[in-house]
């Protein structure tokens, strides 16, 4: 088993070190994080279907800055624009939801290029059975420290897409989700996997619209998703 603790101290991910290893190298070179540094904005929207919600929202995010504009139901008049690091116990409530949901929404979007990100330990497990399809992948474990204790467990293919996830909120035994990632597409130069399912649980999280304006580019890059049939209806 190789295990690998990772820390970085700032909280724009793309502007810290250290350097890639060899269990998270290969996944942050599937999905671009090589070349992320050049992505001057990303825009997209995150939609939820399940059996007690059905959401979508919009966002706009400058990743150098950690500028956020949140769009009130898609529309640009109705949005609202802060930087995180300016977030504290001081913001109002209203901002604190808003950051929340963002923070959630960019980890679906980005999550492989996040496990550079943060003081975790990363375990190489070796090959298992994917919990949905069965299918033998890469196994790889990712904790999160105190205080939360999230643990994400990770199964990847043989070019190391991301096909199938654990997530176990506060390392609790009882899985809190268990999704698929399908629809990978290219946006730039970066992966985006734009559709996790889990058909047991009736719940989908997927993207429509993922939109990316690279450095010395006026022009943005646009992926387009509509799923052909909702997961249950």
């Amino acid at each position: 088993m190789l295990k690998l603790y990772i820390l970085c101290l700032t909280t724009v991910f793309i502007a810290c070190g250290p350097k890639p290893n060899d269990i998270t190298e290969p996944i942050l070179n599937t999905y671009g994080f090589d070349k992320f540094n050049e992505v001057e904005e990303l825009h997209f929207t995150w939609n939820v279907e399940s059996p007690s919600m059905q959401a979508s929202h919009s966002w706009q995010w400058m990743p150098k800055t950690d500028t956020v504009r949140y769009l009130e139901k898609g529309l640009i008049s109705k949005s609202l624009t802060y930087q995180r690091g300016k977030i504290n116990k001081n913001s109002s409530e209203k901002m604190k939801s808003i950051d929340a949901l963002f923070k959630n929404h960019q980890y679906w979007l980005t999550a492989p290029l996040h496990f550079n990100r943060d003081k975790v330990s990363v375990d190489l497990v070796g090959d298992k059975k994917m919990p949905l399809s069965n299918v033998r992948g890469k196994h790889i474990i990712v904790t999160y420290p105190k205080p939360h204790k999230d643990i994400l467990e990770l199964f990847l293919d043989k070019k190391n897409f991301l096909m199938e996830w654990i997530y176990r909120k506060g390392g609790a035994l009882e899985p809190t989700r268990v999704v698929t990632w399908e629809k990978h597409k290219k946006v730039g130069p970066i992966v985006i996997s734009f559709d996790h399912k889990w058909p047991a649980k009736n719940f989908r999280v997927w993207f429509s619209k993922v939109s990316i304006r690279l450095k010395n580019d006026k022009n943005f890059t646009t992926v387009k998703y509509s799923p052909k049939l909702k997961l249950f209806h």
